[in-house]
């Protein structure tokens, strides 16, 4: 008889698993492209934006596209744990494909 091994990662860890193998493939694909998109995260005109908007604003001035927009998730998060920014609350987004799901309200500290 096989016995299934059971999983006790946390969805916590996964997702920060997940996000930090996106950023690194980010960075693989295009140099230091994490440290270019915390900038972004610094020099975004608004006091407050979603992370939806800094993608936006950060593709218009050229920084690459990351294979994964989980990518930004970890720039994102990032930029909170260095109090570059903090959560203000939820709001849902413009992208149709995400059928208005609410995200993050970002603001500037």
């Amino acid at each position: 008889m096989n016995q299934q091994s059971l999983d006790f990662t946390s969805g916590k860890d996964r997702r920060d698993i997940g996000m930090q193998a996106a950023v690194q493939n980010a960075d693989f694909d295009s140099k230091d492209w994490s440290e270019k998109a915390l900038g972004f995260v610094r020099s975004f005109p608004g006091s407050q934006f979603q992370a939806e908007d800094v993608r936006q604003y950060a593709t218009r001035h050229g920084l690459p596209v990351p294979p994964s927009a989980r990518a930004w998730g970890a720039v994102i998060t990032r930029a909170a744990r260095l109090h570059i920014i903090r959560r203000v609350g939820y709001r849902p987004v413009s992208n149709a494909n995400a059928h208005c799901t609410p995200a993050a309200v970002w603001e500037k500290v």
